[in-house]
């Protein structure tokens, strides 16, 4: 059974359906004595009826009694109804974890984000740890470290999930804070937006991190990144010309992390330098790693 009244009509509702039509009515619903006090099921709270205290109730069970402060739809109340044994109550669940953000490598100077999304009654809360010492005030289902530094490197993080039925732990995951130039690693590649491009860059304090190897060169390493995504469908022509130390090169498509090589070259170029000739589509990303031999 339900009953709204929004101000203006009185509805009663009877196992989701509207019993007749709704009743017009303005003004206080009922007169409350100055000491009343709202109640279901009873007329004990009423001035109307003094005398009747502790005699006029409803002698049966009343489950998931509600008061909203607002008037619920036709629609509401049905879905209620329908929602049966379930009630509107949802039953109490124990936090788990559904996912969690992997082990982060950033160059130094940069932020290192950490998230976990988790499921179970909420309120959730969160509390993350650096090293299993509570971090204060890192209270949300993300931690953001803001300037990795060097001394960060080798941390490991982790978030202990609660509610008022149970917790769950995150796995550690861990920081790897390198100092290098800005497209050492695949995330920093530095994008390519013309057809024709040119740059001289020294890769002397690169490193290999994360970086796949190239199956065309063993000795690969201190490889930087590019990034191109052709507008029209063509020919791409990639190379080392110029440079001053034996080269290799690779392409590849996906993302970072997913890598596909398509193409790799060593010596080509003549000499020790390198060049790749690889068929492109319109719209496809393409990764370029550039590095040296030995």
């Amino acid at each position: 059974m339900a009953g709204t009244y929004d101000g203006t009509n009185v509805q009663l509702y009877i196992d989701g359906a509207a019993v007749g039509a709704p009743v017009p009515y303005s003004g206080a619903i009922s007169a409350m004595s100055p000491h009343g006090f709202l109640a279901f099921g009873s007329e004990d709270g009423r001035a109307a009826f003094p005398n009747c205290i502790g005699t006029r109730y409803f002698n049966g069970l009343l489950d998931e009694i509600s008061l909203y402060h607002r008037a619920l739809s036709a629609a509401e109340i049905q879905a209620i109804y329908y929602a049966g044994s379930l009630g509107k109550c949802s039953p109490a669940v124990s936090p788990a974890i559904i996912s969690q953000s992997p082990s982060q490598v950033v160059l130094l100077g940069n932020p290192a984000t950490f998230s976990v999304t988790a499921s179970g009654s909420t309120p959730l809360s969160y509390f993350w740890s650096r090293n299993s010492a509570l971090i204060p005030d890192a209270t949300n289902s993300f931690y953001i470290l803001p300037n990795a530094q060097l001394s960060d490197s080798g941390s490991e993080f982790s978030c202990l999930v609660t509610n008022a039925y149970g917790i769950a732990f995150s796995t550690n995951v861990s920081l790897k804070v390198i100092d290098t130039i800005s497209n050492d690693l695949c995330s920093g590649a530095v994008v390519i937006t013309g057809y024709s491009y040119t740059n001289a860059q020294s890769t002397f304090n690169a490193s290999s991190y994360g970086d796949p190897v190239p199956d065309c060169i063993a000795g690969f390493g201190n490889g930087v990144w590019y990034q191109f995504t052709p507008p029209v469908d063509g020919q791409m022509v990639v190379d080392t010309f110029g440079s001053d130390f034996d080269t290799g090169l690779a392409v590849y498509t996906g993302s970072c992390g997913a890598l596909t090589e398509v193409a790799c070259n060593d010596d080509a170029g003549g000499g020790v330098t390198s060049q790749v000739m690889v068929p492109a589509t319109a719209g496809a990303t393409y990764y370029l790693l550039a590095g040296g031999y030995g």
